[in-house]
């Protein structure tokens, strides 16, 4: 005997049936940082990875080149796509599961991230010169990705920025000090330059390194006792069905979580790393974070041998309140130790500023536009093989004769 089923349960299936299909639609996706106008790193091979749906083939191309991978059962996927040797402009498309996702104005060139604190933060637009930079912004060559400011208990799977062609309106909010590196990097080498800024100002290191690494370090793991507060609180509200309290930046790994992890394992020609004024008054420990983090952005990225510029305090009058000249000194000595690590460099600036912690310059010399000059120096040693003079003298001994 047939079962009568009311019309309510019919709409029920039809409904449920209908939110399946439509969570299945749509379900390929790639990362914020895979978008019109970026910049692929120039090489054998990149990275590209994304999600589908589980057990999927997916397939890549980029111009007459192709690679396929079938995802995983969470939808996941990876896959390195080889590259032509022709800087572009390409295409790049994606399919899967009969979706197909295409990005235009694809450059070939050299990628490099710009993170740190407010000196590496500060805009073309804060620039003393700005009007002479933004008149010739006009660079179809560079192109600029700034991440928005988002912070994470996890590592995030995306974040929230887009390329942008180098233009007067997309140099202004970006940093100064990267922005002029491409520059001079562009015109160096004559090739497409792909700029990614991921910074926060007033910030320590820790707050840009996984929990993980500083987890696994006797000297770094007392930094994470704010952080294991917080989340304990965000677990709390979790169980109780309350909304959690807001993260603050103030705390280890929720930047990293948030701005730095989602990049990775973005293909990159190099690292700026201008940053150290707030973990002055720990400069010891920072003797052991620099080259902890160094290594694990490495690993992030896939690149052991990552070119990592660091950019050294400059010229800064403390006040004597917080910490003093000997602190500064002391984190200028720390800061050294990235030298430890193959494919690093110490751009000095010690010589540069006017006592203030965020320099402006003086006259004709714009201390931005000679920072940059100096890492674009430093980058085509490190980074590219060239014969460029990048550091000074080092201490190497003392020794004493006589009385």
């Amino acid at each position: 005997m047939a079962i009568m089923r009311p019309a309510h349960s019919l709409l029920t299936l039809f409904l449920t049936a209908l939110l399946i299909s439509s969570a299945q639609c749509g379900a390929l996706s790639l990362p914020s940082i895979f978008a019109d106008h970026m910049v692929l790193q120039a090489g054998p091979s990149v990275p590209v990875w994304g999600k589908t749906q589980p057990g999927e083939k997916v397939t890549v191309n980029l111009d007459k080149d192709e690679a396929t991978v079938t995802s995983d059962e969470e939808g996941k996927w990876k896959l390195s796509i080889a590259l032509p040797e022709s800087m572009g402009p390409h295409v790049l498309v994606v399919k899967s599961a009969g979706e197909e996702l295409e990005f235009q104005d694809v450059l070939i060139g050299e990628v490099w991230f710009c993170s740190g604190q407010s000196n590496m933060e500060r805009t073309v637009a804060e620039a003393k010169n700005s009007k002479e930079i933004l008149a010739k912004a006009d660079r179809d060559e560079i192109r600029l990705f700034h991440v928005r400011p988002h912070l994470s208990t996890e590592p995030a799977e995306d974040l929230e920025g887009e390329w942008e062609i180098s233009s007067p309106e997309s140099v202004k909010t970006f940093s100064s000090i990267g922005y002029l590196f491409g520059v001079d990097l562009h015109e160096r080498l004559e090739r497409p330059v792909g700029l990614i800024e991921a910074d926060w100002s007033s910030r320590g290191a820790e707050r840009f390194m996984d929990y993980q690494t500083l987890t696994a370090d006797p000297i770094l793991s007392p930094v994470l006792k704010g952080t294991d507060a917080v989340l304990g609180e965000h677990r709390r509200a979790v169980d109780l069905g309350t909304d959690p309290p807001r993260l603050p930046a103030s705390r280890a790994t929720f930047i990293h979580n948030g701005m730095i992890a989602p990049l990775m394992p973005f293909g990159l020609a190099g690292i700026l790393w201008y940053q150290g004024e707030s973990n002055t008054w720990r400069a010891e420990q920072y003797r052991t974070m620099l080259p902890a983090l160094i290594r694990s952005w490495r690993e992030g990225f896939e690149r052991r041998s990552l070119p990592f510029l660091v950019v050294q305090l400059a010229n800064w009058e403390a006040d004597g309140k917080t910490f003093g000249d000997d602190m500064i000194a002391e984190l200028r000595d720390s800061q050294m130790t990235a030298l430890d690590l193959a494919n690093t460099a110490v751009v000095v600036t010690a010589d540069l500023g006017e006592g203030d912690i965020h320099p402006k310059g003086k006259g004709d010399i714009c201390f931005r536009r000679v920072v940059a000059n100096r890492l674009a120096d430093a980058a085509a040693s490190v980074a590219y093989g060239e014969d460029v003079v990048h550091e000074g003298p080092r201490f190497e001994s003392l020794s004493r004769e006589g009385s």
